[in-house]
């Protein structure tokens, strides 16, 4: 098996150019109001428990929240500074239709 590149954020951003023109695919997700916890995240600047438990406080204004669950490399502890965080959440009484379509 060949070895992957490793990128970091620096790299991938200098290759950006910041003139170019937003797929419309992509422009929902870029105006997208931010949850407020990636800064957050970052460079370990809190515990990512801590994290997890104020993300399942602003859900649990909106939904019955059962259970979150760290997966991924966070959960397996073979994650480094640039990682992301994969939690999945259960709820009460939504399905994943009613979620995409609120009424």
């Amino acid at each position: 098996m060949s070895q992957r590149n490793r990128y970091n954020l620096t790299d991938l951003m200098a290759q950006c150019d910041s003139a170019a023109p937003i797929p419309d695919e992509l422009k929902e997700w870029d105006q997208a109001p931010s949850v407020g916890l990636e800064q957050t995240i970052m460079d370990g600047q809190v515990d990512i428990g801590d994290v997890i438990l104020q993300f399942r406080e602003r859900l649990a204004d909106n939904y019955a929240v059962i259970q979150l669950v760290l997966f991924g490399n966070r959960a397996r502890g073979d994650y480094h500074c640039e990682s992301d965080v994969d939690v999945a959440v259960m709820l009460l009484g939504l399905t994943c239709t009613q979620l995409s379509n609120p009424s």
